[in-house]
């Protein structure tokens, strides 16, 4: 048998398939076990368990604060520590609010029920979001990639957002309905890229691809759904809070990134976290970090110039957002593993070997970014830079129809 036969395990689908799997299955043990004991606990036991102890806390109480008419506090860091600690215990971990006003209209619902059934809607209605978008972008831009094999590659991000209760699946919905109705539906993706500003280190990047393309509309969508959202912010809550996170919460964050160590800077899939994870101060850190952004700027806009194919273009995007950003984590990456496991899939069905395994790593890499970092090999930032070089080396391949993408039985 020949090792290039289509649908061999020695195609690049086979090996594709193959690496996933055991990815999928290290997965499994390192997150679904975990979750499992927990869920038993909770529910079978019927014990409490540190599951209080998630990102999840400030929404919910962030959530508690704005109907109870407090939202100031949580642009309070002290205060709102403090608060915390009155309500889940004095050893309660530091926990920082750290978004923009704008962003409380969206937590004020999670307000209206206790802490756990909360957590339970809000996954379950953040992850349905995610899956719907992610279908959208899937039939725009690879309508013929397996779903199943989509699934297999995602299995490793959707288990991480769920350990760490963050806010990942609704950025990659953003994300990806944002690009998934660039053109067709110009107000849908304008509200996408207004919601994104409360992340904005997420989704600056996406309206390169508008203005390239001189899709005027979504722009002036997306700038008057921004203005409408900071609007009904100061309508309900005033002028104190963006006061107050200008002053006080931006340079918080600023002050985190810059003295604090610990396991968040293994979740930091840029340049920047991996120079602090292998012990670089924090200036040199911020000029090498400098250094990569103003290249990979340069060289996304170089990309988007070259690019015909819209799937490479939309992957460069995303690839680019984690190289150019400085601040960004691993529960932060949904909407590039989906469009790195489509740009995976379709380079293993055209024979391109090594393009799928660059692709295919890129994927899954949002559940290896903190177990690698913390073993001494903060690698994403090469992993998304070979993503770069992977699209540079096919920028003048001819565009590929995704109707017409082979299809080869796995």
């Amino acid at each position: 048998m020949s090792r290039k036969r289509v649908g061999s395990r020695f195609h690049p689908r086979g090996l594709l398939v193959t690496a996933w799997s055991l990815f999928a299955a290290w997965v499994l043990v390192r997150y679904g076990v975990r979750l499992g004991l927990l869920l038993y606990a909770e529910l079978g036991l019927g014990m409490d368990t540190n599951i209080v102890d998630r990102d999840f806390a400030n929404y919910w109480v962030g959530g508690r604060l704005v109907l109870g008419g407090n939202a100031l506090l949580l642009f309070d860091q002290p205060a709102y520590y403090a608060h915390l600690k009155t309500l889940f215990g004095e050893y309660y971990r530091v926990h920082a609010w750290s978004y923009p006003p704008h962003a409380l209209p969206l937590v004020a619902p999670l307000g209206f029920l206790e802490y756990r059934p909360a957590l339970v809607v809000f996954l379950a209605v953040t992850f349905a979001l995610f899956a719907a978008a992610a279908a959208a972008f899937v039939k725009r831009y690879a309508s013929s990639a397996s779903k199943p094999l989509l699934a297999l590659a995602l299995a490793g991000f959707v288990l991480l957002q769920i350990e760490t209760t963050q806010n990942g699946f609704l950025m990659a919905a953003l994300l990806l309905a944002a690009l998934a109705f660039l053109r067709e539906r110009p107000v849908i993706a304008g509200l996408c890229l207004a919601l994104l500003t409360i992340k904005p280190q997420l989704g600056f990047l996406v309206p390169l691809i508008a203005i390239f393309d001189r899709n005027w509309r979504v722009l002036a969508w997306a700038a008057v759904f921004t203005v409408l959202l900071v609007g009904v912010s100061l309508a309900w809550f005033g002028v104190e809070p963006w006061r107050a996170y200008i002053d006080a919460v931006i340079p918080y964050q600023r002050h985190v990134m810059t003295h604090w160590r610990g396991e968040f800077l293994y979740m930091m899939p840029g340049v920047f976290g991996a120079a602090r994870s292998l012990g670089y101060d924090p200036g040199m850190a911020f000029r090498v970090q400098l250094l990569v952004s103003v290249i990979a700027g340069v060289t996304l806009i170089a990309l988007l110039m070259r690019l015909r194919d819209p799937l490479d273009r939309a992957g460069a995007v995303l690839i680019g957002t984690f190289l150019v950003s400085p601040y960004a984590f691993n529960y932060d990456m949904g909407a590039m593993s989906v469009a790195a496991a489509c740009l995976a899939l379709r380079a293993a069905d055209g024979g391109r070997g090594w393009a799928a395994g660059v692709y295919g790593a890129l994927a899954v890499l949002p559940a290896a970014v903190s177990p690698l970092a913390m073993h001494g090999a903060p690698v994403a930032p090469l992993l998304l830079a070979g993503g770069f070089v992977v699209l540079w080396v096919g920028a003048q391949r001819p565009a590929i129809p995704a109707a017409a993408t082979i299809n080869v039985p796995s």
